[in-house]
């Protein structure tokens, strides 16, 4: 079953237009167990600009080890047919000397039989990036420290396998923010030439004279070697670092000012005005806070937002990430409950919905049987009063009022319609069309409806005409147009169905 709901997800994607290009855009600069990175995060922030290029951005800033991965896979499906590919990371990475992992904000220290599963492996990303019919780069942010951890394992990059047709940029995490920013995701800037002028960048693998992911009128390339401004390179003082330690304890608006208060020009100020305007956009919530000790995967979150859906709340997509429509989603239910409506969720909550949703796909599936059953019983006693008798007259009024029912093959044949009928279906079969559909998904949809017992026929991709009958049915149940073919609305409603 629950191969049969993974591969489901593709009948809908399926029907979306994919991606042109596509980037994965990830920036950690507070770990919970790891060193911190200065200023990594504000890559994110220079690469949402890609979206204005056609790109289809994934990632995040300061992402713990399930929403990477998730975000990861994510990013997958839409490299697999990208002309540009791009990805960029900055933060922590780990290496054993011939592999390299990026870890997530929440993984702790890297210990040899583990790390796989605290980052994402690098040579993934370079497995995606060689997908690329165009361009493809891969930027590095990567501090200077020398940290070893567990047998074998230490910080940093190590050697990187490169494919023929992939520009590693490696930097620290200032220089790869600032070619984000001022040359790969602006119009005509030129990757090669601004990074050969920024101090500490290394380039490997393709190399090309000059390399341009967003055509355009060309960007002001630096005249002069990119050096950063004095206070962000300063060495740190220990009573700089005691009042920033303290500061990221306290975690307070009130405790970041006192920190810049004393030191404005110190080592950790970039982190601290970033920090502050982010607790004034989005104070202490202890409902918030209550909700992420729960500790809720990504798969978890992604069953509570279908648990809304089946309980007719729109939470404008079923990927994992609580935002508005989901927090609106959550509103509405808690609302319809009598619960106070606050957009949060405890466990308990969590509990009753998900029993809310199975009993209502349950009543869902009785009722489309009942539906279906009486609907049987009228063309039954129908077909005796003008089948049975006969003539092109009866014929017709049959059809008319049951088109696909129980005896519309017999009518059809005996009035000659079918090719009157394809005719009447060409609008429906061009829309089909549209989706895209290959065979395979084309199996998955005979195989749902031979499961709910509306005999599809044969199950070989091969849509006929026990195949039509039967998208019919299931639509006439679910008060769908009822047309034979599938269309955007039926594939959405087999993927709720199926995933109950």
């Amino acid at each position: 079953m629950r191969q049969f709901l993974l591969v489901t997800t593709l009948i809908c994607t399926a029907a979306m237009a994919a991606a042109k290009d596509a980037a994965l855009v990830v920036g950690i600069s507070e770990y919970d167990d790891l060193s911190d990175v200065s200023r990594a995060d504000r890559l994110v922030a220079a690469g949402a600009a890609l979206r204005e290029h056609g790109f289809a951005v994934k990632g995040g800033r300061n992402l713990d080890v399930d929403d990477l991965f998730a975000q990861a896979r994510i990013f997958s499906d839409d490299a697999e047919d990208a002309d540009r590919i791009v990805v960029a990371l900055s933060g922590q990475f780990a290496t054993d000397g011939a592999l390299t992992w990026f870890m997530g904000q929440d993984a702790p220290a890297p210990q040899d039989f583990t790390v796989g599963q605290q980052g994402i492996l690098i040579q993934t990303a370079l497995n995606a990036l060689a997908q690329a019919s165009q361009e493809a780069v891969l930027l590095l942010g990567e501090t200077g420290a020398d940290t070893d951890y567990d047998t074998g394992l230490s910080a940093g990059v190590g050697p990187l396998d490169i494919p023929n047709n992939i520009t590693v940029v490696r930097g620290s995490p200032e220089a790869i923010e600032g070619l984000m920013r001022y040359a790969l995701a602006v119009r005509g800037g030129d990757v090669i030439a601004t990074a050969r002028r920024t101090r500490g960048v290394d380039l490997s693998g393709f190399v090309p004279d000059r390399l341009t992911l967003v055509p355009g009128d060309a960007a002001a390339v630096p005249t002069e070697r990119v050096t950063l401004p004095p206070e962000l390179t300063a060495a740190t003082s220990d009573s700089e670092e005691t009042a920033w330690t303290a500061a990221r304890a306290a975690d307070t608006e009130n405790s970041y000012a006192r920190y810049l208060d004393a030191y404005p020009q110190g080592a950790n100020a970039a982190n601290a005005v970033s920090r502050l305007a982010e607790l004034r956009r989005n104070p202490p919530n202890p409902l918030r806070d209550a909700e992420n000790a729960l500790g809720l995967s990504s798969e978890a979150r992604q069953a509570i937002q279908r648990d809304l859906q089946i309980m007719g709340f729109d939470t404008r997509g079923i990927d994992g990430i609580f935002g508005p429509g989901t927090r609106g989603a959550i509103t509405g239910w808690q609302e319809q409950n009598g619960i106070t409506a606050n957009g949060f969720l405890t466990r308990d909550q969590i509990a009753t919905l998900s029993a809310q949703a199975t009993t209502r796909a349950t009543q869902r599936e009785a009722e489309a049987a009942a539906a279906r059953a009486e609907l049987e019983r009228r063309d039954r006693a129908y077909w005796q009063e003008t089948g049975v008798p006969g003539g092109e007259r009866n014929l017709r009024a049959y059809l008319e009022r049951f088109p696909d029912g129980l005896f519309a093959a017999e009518a059809n044949e005996r009035l000659g319609r079918a090719r009157a009928a394809a005719e009447t279906n060409a609008a429906a079969a061009a829309r089909e069309a549209q989706l895209s559909l290959d065979a395979i998904s084309l199996q998955l949809v005979e195989a749902r409806l031979s499961q709910l017992g509306l005999d599809p026929g044969r199950v070989d991709g091969q849509l006929d005409d026990d195949s039509r009958r039967a998208i019919r049915r299931y639509q006439r149940d679910r008060n769908l147009s009822a047309t034979g073919y599938l269309d955007q609305a039926t594939v959405s409603q087999m993927l709720v169905d199926a995933f109950r």
